[in-house]
């Protein structure tokens, strides 16, 4: 593989989906797990934020273990299904994905304009329930992986964008939930530093969270119009008319 294609990859995957919300989970851990903060009252949040900014001035190397730690934290956040996270910012209402009935929606527009081929690619719409739909979802990512790696990449950007999404939206949560853990440690309802982190991440979550499903759907319209235009293309090459 080209250096230059896996920086990309890196860049798209890694760094967006993970390193963020990694980064603002590992403060959140510093803030509640560093016991010398704590034994002096705070006016602020960052009151408990710059002794780490102080450890780092004074010894660089720790950088490398903020990184590592944001990574890893990041990268667990990743591994949460992103279908857990669209239900959360839903309220507990199941995620549909793949969007079979949005998915049907964009094939009507493509027969009703002309562009679409039934005969090519009646097997891009199959029915089931949504578990067999979502095997097959994965599936075309493999096909297009196999036989057009181009094409792929490309999709992978729009992945790589609701990973970022969902891993953002439960790095909100994972502050609201700290901030709660102030408010009872200090035992104090109106602790400052506490209700900053609250108000922070509530900024993260609402925005995030109420985006998430969109930009789900817009990956798999993605998928969906690069498998067509694959199969379109290798029909086309079965039949020695492509041009």
């Amino acid at each position: 593989m080209p250096a230059g294609s896996a920086i990309s990859k890196i860049g798209k995957v890694e760094f967006f989906a993970v390193m963020p919300s990694g980064f603002y989970v590992l403060n959140i851990a510093f803030i509640l797990l560093y016991e010398e903060a704590w034994t002096q009252p705070a006016d602020s949040l960052w009151d408990h934020i710059s002794p780490l900014a102080d450890l780092t001035k004074e010894n660089p190397v720790i950088l490398i273990f903020i990184l590592f730690g944001s990574y890893l934290l990041g990268s667990i956040l990743r591994a949460i299904p992103v279908g857990w996270s669209e239900r959360v910012s839903k309220l507990g209402v199941p995620s549909k994905f793949p969007y079979q009935a949005r998915l049907e929606t964009v094939r009507t527009h493509l027969e009703n304009t002309g562009c679409f081929y039934t005969q090519d690619t009646c097997d891009l719409f199959i029915q089931g329930d949504t578990d067999s739909i979502h095997s097959v979802f994965n599936h075309w990512k493999d096909i297009l992986c196999v036989n057009c790696p181009e094409a792929f990449d490309y999709y992978r950007a729009f992945e790589a964008r609701t990973r970022f999404f969902s891993n953002m939206f439960l790095a909100g949560l994972t502050g609201l939930i700290g901030a709660l853990i102030m408010i009872g440690r200090t035992d104090n309802l109106r602790y400052g530093p506490a209700w900053y982190l609250l108000g922070i991440s509530l900024i993260i979550i609402v925005p995030f969270g109420l985006q998430l499903k969109r930009v789900r759907l817009q990956e798999v319209k993605v998928l969906q119009s690069l498998m067509i235009a694959w199969n379109h293309k290798a029909q086309q090459y079965k039949r020695g008319s492509w041009q």
